[in-house]
């Protein structure tokens, strides 16, 4: 596999490259993509789904083979791998359209290291290690997700790749120990998961230049292969289970379903959900929250007992959020609200040295378990929070709606730097 780096058109890339990708198309509510076999082509991921390609332009500088990746030294196993994930629970999200948004960071669990892509800037593989950061793996990417101590991978141009020998949305796999940097499927998948079975990726089939015929698979880890799963089962699984999704004949609303569903396996539906499904959702512990538009509410489904509840009425300012994550139960929104699961209290909070009217999104959350990360301004940071001093304390009520603002900052940090 090469890659070629076209450095003349790196600039108009780059733009590019920051117009479409910042905030993951600006972590809007899309027109959800998937909605029959032939569906019309919505462009819905931010890769363009070709095998050969790339940016096409100016003469290239340079082509490059693909290297093999470092080798790091001295690498303990000081875990394993949780029983289902192989990410944290906390950067599983489904997003409206069929891509999702990248997962640009991952924590390795056996090492104790963790991976990020180093967006914004060469997109390539990195490592955090020991306090520092090193390049691992000279390949752009995303979908970053750990399995035994090995790093899997998508292939992502970026528009400012272009690949040979391999395509766009190719899987891989990255071994630390040895630097091996292997090919695993080479169909091009627009988007995918880990977990314990195997590897979940979904790919287009193009019928003509206004539609693509969906198609997702499981490559096994056992059996060494792929099968392709029912059109309506997700890529997204919940302790073993898969989540299923029917739609009614011409279905034309976002959330209307005739059935959801778990099932093993083996195809066996354990748990019913009934017949709505969330536009966008994150998994923490036994429960799924999502927002329900209208209303500016967050919401969560048990898990095991279907059972919906109201979590909080969203007090909405600089824009609706529409991504999110959460951490020690604490729910970090892309629009700067900050609510406690445990007291119930909301707040707004602006970066530092930034005021509330000049905030710009925070995008794609993702967390190591320990750390928050998000992608702000085009590129990954290390996020971090702090409680303002009383004395300079300045409290006030977003109209509407209860949220306290200028009680807590964020700071944001290059990846890598403590």
């Amino acid at each position: 596999m090469k890659y070629i780096r076209n450095g003349s058109i790196r600039l108009v890339g780059t733009a590019l490259a920051a117009m479409l990708l910042s905030g993951f198309i600006s972590c809007a509510k899309a027109q959800e993509t998937e909605r029959s076999e032939e569906t019309p082509f919505l462009s819905p991921t931010v890769s363009s789904g070709v095998t050969g390609g790339g940016l096409s332009g100016p003469a290239v500088d340079t082509i490059q083979p693909l290297q093999q990746g470092k080798a790091l030294a001295g690498l303990q196993a000081v875990g394993e791998d949780a029983a289902y994930y192989c990410n944290l629970e906390g950067n599983m999200m489904r997003g409206g359209n069929s891509a999702d948004y990248p997962v640009l960071l991952c924590k390795d669990p056996v090492y104790d290291i963790t991976y990020y892509v180093n967006y914004g800037q060469d997109y390539f593989i990195y490592v955090l290690r020991n306090g520092k950061s090193e390049l691992v793996a000279e390949v752009p990417a995303r979908e970053l997700y750990c399995k035994n101590g090995e790093l899997y991978f998508l292939a992502e141009s970026y528009g400012l790749y272009k690949f040979e020998g391999a395509g766009q949305g190719n899987i891989l796999k990255y071994n630390p120990v040895d630097g091996s940097v292997e090919l695993i499927i080479a169909e091009p998948a627009v988007s995918m998961r880990v977990y314990e079975d195997g590897i979940y990726y979904e790919t287009h089939e193009m019928l003509d230049e206004n539609k693509f015929k969906h198609h997702r698979y499981c490559f096994s880890f056992a059996e060494k292969k792929s099968d392709e799963l029912d059109f309506n089962t997700l890529l997204e699984c919940w302790r073993g289970n898969r989540f299923v999704t029917v739609y009614p004949e011409a279905s034309q609303e976002m959330e209307s379903y005739q059935d959801v569903y778990l099932e093993n396996r083996e195809g066996e539906r354990v748990i019913t959900l009934g017949d709505t499904f969330p536009y966008g959702f994150q998994v923490y512990e036994e429960y799924m929250y999502y927002i329900i538009w209208d209303s500016s509410s967050l919401m969560r489904r048990h898990l095991e007992t279907g059972e919906i509840e109201l979590v909080a009425e969203l007090a909405v300012k600089a824009g609706f959020p529409a991504c999110f994550i959460i951490q020690n139960d604490i729910v970090y929104f892309n629009n700067h609200l900050r609510l406690s699961l445990t007291d119930g209290k909301q707040y707004y909070v602006p970066v530092q040295g930034r005021s509330i009217g000049q905030e710009s999104s925070l995008d794609g959350f993702f967390t190591d378990g320990k750390n928050l990360y998000c992608v702000n301004s085009g590129r990954l940071w290390r996020m971090s929070e702090h409680r303002i001093a009383e004395q300079g304390l300045k409290k006030g009520t977003i109209p509407g709606r209860e949220a306290e603002y200028h009680c807590y900052e964020y700071q944001l940090h290059p990846v890598g730097e403590e």
